[in-house]
């Protein structure tokens, strides 16, 4: 499914949701600026294969000024050429052009050719539905209404073909734009626009960046130590009991015994015993530094369970305001009632 974008005139996008969308509809692009009643069209399949985001915004600043109808093409039908980039033009005369973009897919009008076995089947090469769809319903009756897009007969013999989860538009040259079907609103950037739907603004879900940013995190996470091997490490090591602080030899406030071996022992990853490590010396945790996987296991240890702990202070801070709250409550209905005795007595 591909994304269409309606820009009126002076209305910019936000950058970071326009680069999602291209991300995720990467095989072409096409550009419709509407200037003093003509149309100007850009349509562009990158030699790369891929859409530069850059070169999208570039050309919708570049005319700010008029209105602008962006479609980025995700190919689901028919081949990555530009034949089958929109828009396509549907109707052309010396006072008006009208040209069409789709989002969605006409299963009924997909081009076909015949497979191994003789059976017809999806054409990858051919046109896309999105132009059979076109050429076999929109331009015949644009030709009879002579490109007039707000011709109520038009549109009502348009939507009897239309069908599914299909939006589609109409951009003529002297008349509004028609939008087909049910289209989307999204804040771009401080105003509200148009789109065909709201799937591909958020996060890149798809597409060779997707591919690029996944294997980057795989390759990231590969480098990072496994929890399970480092419990599994631990269990090879000899196992030293944690015994208490010794503050019969000098330099008191100093472990017993290694700080590696204490870390080792599973007894330390109890709360009463891991407060003991508040007792390490800045030697200690050097010592504690060049045993890199017990260290890095410890760091992570110790974040996650502080991280547990706020969210338990953080609980505990909101039963007793609750708390707090139903006492003052209580304490003030008690003392209305006090009251309304006090005066039923005076009453008497």
């Amino acid at each position: 499914m591909c994304v269409i974008i309606h820009l009126p005139k002076g209305v910019t996008m936000n950058f970071a949701m326009l680069k999602n969308a291209v991300h995720n509809n990467w095989h072409s692009y096409g550009l419709v600026t509407k200037i003093d009643g003509k149309l100007d069209i850009k349509r562009v399949v990158p030699e790369s294969g891929e859409v530069d985001p850059l070169e999208v915004a570039a050309a919708l600043d570049r005319d700010v000024e008029f209105e602008r109808f962006l479609h980025l093409r995700h190919n689901t039908a028919g081949a990555t050429t530009l034949e089958n980039c929109h828009p396509f033009d549907v109707y052309f005369s010396e006072k008006r052009q009208v040209v069409f973009m789709h989002n969605g897919t006409f299963y009924d009008y997909k081009s076909k050719c015949f497979g191994k076995d003789g059976k017809p089947e999806d054409d990858p090469d051919g046109l896309s539905d999105s132009v059979n769809f076109a050429e076999e319903n929109i331009t015949p009756m644009l030709v009879r209404s002579r490109g007039d897009i707000e011709d109520p007969f038009f549109q009502r013999v348009i939507r009897k073909f239309w069908h599914g989860s299909n939006r589609g538009l109409l951009i003529s040259s002297d008349q509004q734009p028609w939008f087909i079907d049910d289209w989307k609103e999204i804040d771009a950037g401080g105003t509200k626009i148009k789109v065909s739907n709201t799937d591909y603004f958020s996060g890149v879900v798809r597409g060779p960046e997707f591919d690029r940013r996944k294997a980057a995190e795989e390759a990231l996470e590969a480098k990072k130590p496994k929890t399970k091997d480092m419990f599994q490490s631990r269990v090879q090591l000899p196992v030293a009991p944690l015994k208490t602080f010794d503050f019969t030899v000098p330099g008191i406030g100093r472990l017993s015994e290694s700080p590696i071996n204490i870390c080792n022992d599973w007894d330390v990853y109890d709360r009463e015993h891991l407060v003991s490590l508040a007792n390490l010396t800045k030697d200690e945790w050097k010592e504690m530094h060049k045993d890199e996987q017990t260290c890095i296991f410890m760091m992570d240890y110790l974040s996650s369970d502080y991280g547990q702990l706020y969210r338990e202070h953080i609980d505990l801070q909101e039963k007793f305001m609750k708390a707090q709250k139903h006492i003052e409550t209580m304490a003030t209905a008690s003392k209305g009632e006090a009251l309304m005795t006090k005066d039923k007595r005076r009453a008497m």
